[in-house]
């Protein structure tokens, strides 16, 4: 079994986020309640307003459920975004060109948070603005989200792997 140097979970906590999406679901139980309780109400309307509430409590969900695991280890850097990966992803220290912490900009750079795809790259991020660049052998980027931009910082300059 590896040694693993650093471990972190993030979970999507953000207040807005969660209030939202309750607000959403709100808005489209009234509309329900709303067509119920009128004489004629229209049967697609109704199918449509249901099918919304169960898209939107299924997102709701998978935002209560995700995590973004991230593991620093002597073979590599190990990440998983559950539900979206079961079982965690490795980059192995011989595959990275680069790694460094840098502050980004999640909505500019990336159009927010989740799994995104921008210019640069591709990242996977939960909150926040402070991430863990890999600039890859091949030309490939990922970023890594974190909340502990200064604990990671300080392990890969003490592992002798940090580069900028």
């Amino acid at each position: 079994m590896e040694k693993v140097w650093f471990q972190e979970e993030q979970k999507f906590t953000q207040g807005w986020v969660i209030k939202l999406l309750f607000f959403i679901l709100g808005l489209v139980g009234v509309a329900i309640i709303t067509r119920l309780l009128r004489n004629g109400s229209n049967h697609d309307d109704m199918v449509a307003l249901v099918v919304s509430g169960v898209i939107v409590s299924g997102l709701g969900y998978l935002i209560v459920i995700a995590r973004l695991l991230t593991y620093f280890t002597e073979k590599g850097i190990r990440y998983q975004f559950f539900p979206f990966h079961f079982k965690t992803k490795i980059i192995r220290w011989e595959a990275v060109e680069k790694v460094y912490v840098r502050k980004y900009r999640p909505i500019m750079e990336y159009g927010g948070w989740g799994i995104r795809y921008g210019l640069n790259g591709k990242a996977y991020n939960i909150a926040g603005n402070y991430g863990i660049q890999l600039e890859l052998k091949g030309g490939k980027k990922l970023l890594i989200g974190t909340q502990k931009p200064d604990l990671i910082e300080e392990l890969l300059r003490s592992k002798n792997i940090y580069t900028e």
